[in-house]
């Protein structure tokens, strides 16, 4: 009988140990899994409010939404819990446009484009060039973008250039290296 209970007991240690060991490596604690959790990291790292910390939050879901694929922002939002609450804290804060702002900014279809002709065509850059270019100019307005949105917030130039590090160190916690990776691709340093 003791043998038994020897052994009820080693095999129950050992599946609690197995768990703790999961949740150090598999995943994040849950306590960092959360909205707090997240507001918490970059509060304590960055010497920034809870306030700021939401409506940076928002500037970087809204400048990420424009940038990456459907199925990249997903993931992306996923790995923020409270996304929403974000993107709303930096439009109410006058961060992010409002979705109606943007509908209204864009600019119509020109057709007079289209009327320049095939003489222009032996002039234009390739496929490749144009994709290169575009790249680049997506990537400076993004971070420019970022920066000047964790400006309106009132967040340290110190502090933003740490902010998308510590962010993507976060999402490499709670969500793994591959949404980390998108993360990474929307604002490269």
């Amino acid at each position: 009988m003791v043998r038994r209970a020897g052994t009820l007991m080693v095999a129950v240690a050992l599946g609690l140990v197995g768990c703790s060991k999961a949740t150090k490596e598999g995943g994040a604690a849950p306590e960092l899994a959360s909205p707090a959790g997240l507001t918490n990291m970059l509060t304590s790292k960055l010497g920034i409010s809870e306030s700021q910390a939401s409506m940076a939050l928002g500037a970087l879901l809204g400048e990420a939404k424009g940038k990456l694929s459907p199925g990249d922002y997903s993931k992306l939002e996923g790995a923020l819990p409270g996304a929403e609450h974000y993107l709303s804290a930096a439009e109410g804060a006058g961060v992010l446009p409002n979705t109606k702002e943007v509908a209204a900014a864009a600019p119509a279809a020109d057709s007079s484009v289209a009327a320049v002709g095939d003489s222009a065509a032996a002039y234009a850059p390739s496929a490749s060039q144009v994709e290169n270019a575009t790249t680049a100019a997506g990537s400076a307005a993004s971070i420019s973008g970022l920066t000047s949105a964790l400006s309106k917030v009132g967040i340290p130039p110190e502090a933003a250039n740490q902010f998308v590090p510590v962010v993507t160190e976060y999402v490499g916690k709670v969500a793994g290296p591959d949404v980390a990776n998108i993360l990474k691709s929307a604002f490269p340093t």
